[in-house]
């Protein structure tokens, strides 16, 4: 595994999501986040996978440490500041609903999937650029996990696309909902969430952006790791 660099930023949010339909058909997304402190002195507090549909974590893998030069006098005190930093990293990534990491020069795709070998996110996102991010939201299964693979696309500038996984997160949730609503006599399960819609707006803060989904398709594969449950599956 590579080492975390402890200067790169490590962003760890929880954040809170409110869908509503809009007069056009397109599902708003509205997304609040809390960012999480960076690791101190005082003990972080624990907080399990989501309990809340409203609410979930969401952390991005800070890019590994470069091969630099470190002075022999430095060494040992190095060591221990890459160490505390990748600890830190590896207690949020465990507590994260949903994964993200950078692309960089890799394949999206080679990403996720040693992502995915490392850490039972319930989705994760491979950002691919400042426009795009190659998302895999888990829908069910244990000992092999299925679920959809979609591109997430904005046109936009500056567009947030550490949040484009929680818009396709969120809207799972409201079709969860909206499906429980008009069935009384069985419980629905992710396992009938049909593919994601065309467009979904994302609203932040002073501002909406229309995101793009496009090539979702079932993708499963065997699981490493137990797969978190949702508490209301």
């Amino acid at each position: 595994m590579n080492e975390v660099d402890p200067d790169a930023p490590m962003m760890a949010a929880d954040v809170g999501t409110h869908c509503l339909l809009g007069p056009d058909g397109i599902l708003q997304v509205r997304l609040t986040q809390r960012l999480l402190p960076p690791p101190g002195p005082s003990p972080r507090q624990p907080a399990p996978l989501i309990q809340d549909r409203e609410q979930h974590r969401v952390v991005l893998e800070p890019r590994p440490r470069a091969g630099t030069h470190v002075p022999a006098s430095r060494a040992q005190e190095q060591r221990r500041t890459w160490r505390a930093a990748q600890l830190h990293y590896e207690s949020l990534a465990a507590t994260a609903d949903i994964l993200l990491a950078r692309a960089d020069d890799a394949p999206p795709l080679l990403v996720l999937d040693t992502l995915r070998r490392r850490h039972p996110a319930l989705a994760l996102g491979i950002i691919a650029d400042e426009h795009t991010v190659v998302a895999w939201m888990h829908t069910h299964g244990q000992d092999r996990v299925s679920g959809y693979l979609v591109t997430i696309t904005c046109s936009e500038p500056r567009a947030p696309v550490e949040m484009f996984p929680s818009a396709l997160w969120a809207w799972s949730l409201w079709w969860w909902e909206q499906a429980q609503a008009l069935i009384d006599d069985r419980r629905v399960s992710f396992r009938d969430l049909p593919p994601p819609p065309q467009h979904l707006d994302l609203a932040t803060e002073g501002h909406t952006y229309r995101l793009e989904l496009t090539g979702p398709e079932r993708l499963s594969f065997p699981a490493r790791h137990p797969q978190p449950a949702r508490p209301f599956d």
